[in-house]
């Protein structure tokens, strides 16, 4: 069951750029489903056994005796052609377990360029023969267990219904894990093909891409699944307890001392946008720090920055990788510390920090606590850089089971505006944000750029 949202009216034909299609659901309009189609679409299940710091991927995680990547498998193969399934893997030796689940859930298992998902995805297309004449993609990832097939068939028939669009998709403002993003062959074609050659992002995530920019046409379906809080809580333990194995080896990580790769190393991204904000002059917390990958990122700049981590052996990791002999690529050592602590306890004294750097992190911990904790060690006019996961419909219980809650964009101005001015407001995905007002933001990650008020 789907629930209505936006005007009461159908949706108008797909536009560039910023303009959006709403839809209001009907039951007459879910009786489209096993009707003709015109469109052959194939469903791609992108995967990989190891995410992009090495680290095993959670799509291998185990439930009720099945990965998650089966979990997503089964869930779409319900109301779809097996042959019309393909699992797309980057071609390295780790994914030879992907291979197998594929075959075991009898459907097509394809391994394309390592770094490229575009190329990935054209290569199937051009070199799987039943993928041929395939006019339409639709693509989801390998821990997509929610997927919800009504979603994904209403974005179908958007795209039948207005064949100028380029790609549809839903509203952000939902977890994308309930959805999928549903775009023309042409256009992937057109986007490899463009001169001059696309940003890295758009080899890395061409679908979010697509999504921000004016040079594609984007329709967004704002249906709602009606999911009521006790389904919401089953899919967060069910993900609970998939996860409750899953650890992240101390080796499994990026080259601290390699270069920020846009579009790339994904998790690094919005330390590189935190990086863009700093002066030589900044002294800088970074808290949650982790093994300490996004603090180099923002020492690099030249400012002084202490790492903070609640985990003493991530705290440990990255002291000694500090202290390794390579040097930074300005010709000097890192100006870099690191030290255990909490957000909601920083080892720091009051008023003596220019910026801290909180990147997904708020929605762990008391936000509260956190906000007032922050403001505490920054400076009059100080700058707190922070970014939060979206979710709009269903952050008071977000599937991710290490999240508290997530956020819509009132809830984060809800929650800063006690001691902190907002000067950024950014949304994005998938390494691609742009500057958005509170009420129009298009993306599933917000990224703020808050300074501390003077009376605090």
């Amino acid at each position: 069951m789907l629930l209505p949202s936006g005007r009461d009216k159908s949706c108008t034909e797909g536009h560039k750029g910023d303009e959006q299609c709403t839809w209001r659901a009907t039951p007459s309009s879910l009786s489209y489903v096993g009707g003709a189609h015109t469109m052959t679409p194939v469903y791609f299940i992108q995967a990989s056994a190891i995410n992009w710091t090495g680290a095993p991927d959670p799509c291998l995680l185990l439930l009720r005796g099945k990965s998650l990547l089966a979990h997503t498998i089964a869930r779409i193969k319900v109301h779809v052609d097996p042959a019309r399934i393909v699992v797309l893997a980057p071609d390295v030796p780790a994914n030879k377990r992907l291979q197998e689940i594929a075959a075991e859930e009898g459907v097509e298992f394809f391994a394309g360029s390592e770094q490229s998902v575009l190329d990935r995805v054209l290569a199937a297309l051009e070199e799987l023969p039943a993928l041929k004449e395939a006019e339409i993609v639709v693509r989801v990832t390998g821990e997509q267990f929610v997927v919800d097939p009504e979603l994904v068939r209403e974005e179908l028939r958007h795209m039948e219904a207005h064949p100028e669009a380029d790609l549809v998709c839903c509203d952000e403002g939902l977890d994308p894990r309930f959805f999928g993003e549903v775009a023309r062959t042409r256009a992937l074609k057109a986007l490899r093909d463009r001169k001059p050659q696309p940003p890295p992002q758009a080899e890395t995530n061409p679908f979010a891409y697509m999504r921000f920019s004016s040079e594609f046409h984007v329709a967004v379906v704002r249906a709602r699944p009606a999911y009521d809080d006790a389904t919401l809580r089953r899919f967060r333990e069910d993900l609970a307890t998939a996860s409750r194995n899953y650890a992240i080896p101390v080796t499994a990580r990026v080259d601290l001392n390699a270069p920020h790769r846009a579009g790339v190393d994904v998790g690094l991204d919005r330390y590189q946008m935190a990086a863009d904000r700093l002066l030589k002059t900044h002294i800088v917390l970074d808290c949650a720090c982790g093994r300490g990958a996004g603090s180099r990122v923002l020492a690099r700049t030249g400012a002084h920055v202490l790492g903070v981590d609640a985990d003493p052996e991530f705290v440990a990791s990255a002291q000694a990788r500090a202290q390794a002999p390579a040097r930074a690529p300005h010709g000097s050592r890192d100006d870099i510390q690191f030290a255990q602590g909490s957000i909601l306890a920083l080892p720091v004294q009051s008023s003596t920090v220019d910026v801290v750097v909180s990147l997904e992190t708020l929605e762990h911990v008391d936000d509260v606590q956190a906000s007032a904790e922050i403001a505490r060690v920054l400076r009059a006019g100080g700058k707190l850089i922070a970014s939060v996961p979206r979710n709009d419909v269903f952050g008071h219980i977000p599937l991710n089971p290490w999240h508290v809650r997530e956020y819509s964009a009132a809830a984060i101005d809800h929650l800063l505006t006690p001691h902190f001015v907002i000067e950024e407001f950014l949304c994005g995905r998938g390494g691609t944000y742009r500057t958005w007002d509170l009420h129009t933001a298009m993306g599933n990650n917000f990224f703020v750029v808050a300074r501390k008020k003077t009376n605090n």
